[in-house]
C-alpha cells in the first residue's frame, strides 16, 4: 500500500538513500553497509533506473537520452542508443525531444536508457502508473517481455496487485516498511501469512475457527477443509471464488452488482459478511436468501 516503503527501499538500494544499518548486496557485491567507508555512489553500482515520472532530460532527444549513461566513446554510445531504439520500436524517434513523445514512447526510452548501461540491477518505480488505462498492460507485456529478453534481474515496485501477480517470479509485500511475505505469487495469494497479506491480495471474508473436527475447521459456514494447520481462534480466508451459491436458505442478500460476465453478491451470514460471484441470472431477483457451500481448502491467517 500507499506509504509502506516501497520507493524507498528502491532508493536505498540505487544509493540515493544511506542506510543506517544492514547491508545491501548487489550481484555479490556489498554497495551499502550502514557504514560511511562502506556506501558505493549510485553511479557505481551498475544499476538502471526507471522512475515512475521517467526522468528524462528534457534537453536531449531520445538517442541522446539512452546514450547519456551507456558506457564508451561518443560514437559508441550514439551506435548504442541506435540500437535500444530499434529495440523498443523506436527508431524514428531519436531526433524526438521527451515533451514529442508519448506517454508510452517516453518509458520505453526510460526503460532502454536503464538498460543501455549493461546493469546488474534494473529498479523500477511503479513505471506504467502515468499511463491510460487502454495503454497500461501492453506497455507493461513489452517491458516485461524486453527484461526477460535480456536476462536482466528486476525489483519491480507497484501497489496494482494484479499487476505484481502477472509480473513477479516472486513477490515481497511490505507492510510498514517490513517484509510480511515473499514467495512465488500463487503461494502469496492462496497461502497468505498475514490478514494484511490476504486483504491485499483481493476479496476476502475472515472467518473464526469456532473448533477443529476431525482435521476440518468448524466455523459459521460449517465444516470446511484447510490448507496447513489450525487453530481454534484462527481465521478462515474465504474468497469468492470459494463459495458456490444455490438456491436455499441460510444467507441473506444485501447486496448485488452486475458486472458484465458475472454478478456479485454480498451475503450475510449471521454477523458475518461474505462475498460470492455468479453467472447473472442464476439467482433469481426476487430472492432474498440463498444456500451457501465452500468447495475449495481456505488458507488460515492468525486472528489479528
Amino acid at each position: 500500500r500507499s506509504g509502506s516503503g516501497k520507493t524507498t527501499l528502491l532508493r536505498a538500494i540505487a544509493g540515493f538513500e544511506p542506510i543506517s544499518s544492514g547491508r545491501i548486496v548487489v550481484d555479490g557485491r556489498t554497495v551499502d553497509d550502514g557504514s560511511r567507508g562502506g556506501w558505493v555512489a549510485p553511479e557505481l553500482r551498475r544499476i538502471g533506473f526507471v522512475f515512475q515520472d521517467y526522468a528524462l532530460f528534457t534537453h536531449l532527444d531520445a538517442a541522446g537520452n539512452i546514450g547519456f549513461g551507456a558506457p564508451g566513446s561518443r560514437d559508441e554510445r550514439r551506435k548504442t542508443a541506435s540500437e535500444w531504439l530499434a529495440r523498443v520500436d523506436l527508431a524514428s524517434h531519436g531526433d524526438r525531444k521527451p515533451g514529442e513523445l508519448s506517454g508510452g514512447e517516453q518509458q520505453r526510452v526510460a526503460l532502454a536508457r536503464a538498460l543501455a548501461q549493461g546493469p546488474a540491477l534494473v529498479l523500477l518505480d511503479e513505471p506504467f502508473s502515468n499511463l491510460d488505462p487502454h495503454l497500461r498492460r501492453q506497455v507493461r507485456d513489452d517491458t516485461i517481455a524486453l527484461l526477460r529478453e535480456n536476462g536482466a534481474t528486476a525489483i519491480f515496485v507497484t501497489h496494482d496487485v494484479e499487476e505484481a501477480f502477472s509480473v513477479g517470479d516472486r513477490i515481497s509485500v511490505l507492510d510498514g516498511g517490513r517484509v510480511a511475505q515473499t514467495g512465488a505469487p500463487h503461494e502469496i495469494y492462496t497461502r497468505p501469512a498475514t490478514r494484511h497479506v490476504a486483504s491485499l491480495c483481493g476479496q476476502a471474508a475472515f472467518i473464526p475457527i469456532d473448533s477443529i473436527a476431525t482435521g476440518e475447521a468448524v466455523c459459521a459456514l460449517g465444516e470446511v477443509e484447510v490448507i496447513g494447520e489450525a487453530a481454534v481462534g484462527d481465521c478462515l480466508v474465504v474468497r469468492p471464488e470459494h463459495v458456490v451459491v444455490s438456491a436455499g436458505e441460510g444467507a441473506a442478500i444485501v447486496r448485488r452488482r452486475f458486472l458484465g460476465p458475472v454478478e456479485e453478491l454480498e451475503l450475510t451470514i449471521g454477523d458475518l459478511r461474505i462475498v460470492a460471484r455468479v453467472a447473472p441470472g442464476s439467482i433469481a431477483k426476487s430472492a432474498t436468501e440463498v444456500a451457501v457451500t465452500v468447495v475449495e481448502q481456505l488458507a488460515v491467517v492468525p486472528r489479528r
